[in-house]
């Protein structure tokens, strides 16, 4: 019988549960999961923007280390992606993206600003566990549906 093998894009094992943050007006101070209070870590996201290469881009995000969970905020990382691309290549600036996991710290500092080998960047990425959605509704009253 076989087996069915998982296809990873990174060389390194899955790491982290990600959430991408639609609302410009929520900040997560708790975790979704297990409503722990977060912190802000800096991660190396792994980015495929359409039409170009993949970006390895510094994003400060609310990060839970017992739910291994990242918190990235839409509006902070489309901001760096437009300043990223506004200097490489500002053609691309606002195309559809598409965040694959993230990079080894250490490796990201050690290349940026260099133009890296995609082969080679594979060796310090690791996909995610898990992505999930984040859904929100805004304070107030409601009417009771019972």
């Amino acid at each position: 019988m076989k087996m069915k093998q998982n296809r990873h894009l990174g060389k390194l094992p899955p790491r982290y549960t990600f959430i991408k943050n639609p609302y410009s007006d929520y900040k997560a101070s708790k975790c979704p999961i297990c409503q722990k209070q977060t912190f802000k870590r800096k991660f190396a996201l792994m980015v495929f923007v359409k039409d170009t290469f993949p970006l390895a881009q510094g994003l400060t995000c609310k990060y839970y280390a017992k739910c291994e969970l990242i918190i990235a905020d839409q509006d902070l990382l489309e901001t760096e992606l437009r300043i990223s691309f506004g200097k490489i290549d500002p053609s691309k600036v606002g195309h559809d993206y598409f965040i694959a996991g993230t990079m080894d710290k250490k490796a990201w500092k050690k290349n940026i600003g260099n133009k890296s080998d995609f082969r080679n960047m594979l060796e310090y990425v690791s996909d995610f566990k898990s992505v999930r959605e984040l859904h929100c509704q805004p304070g107030g009253w409601y009417k009771d549906d019972a």
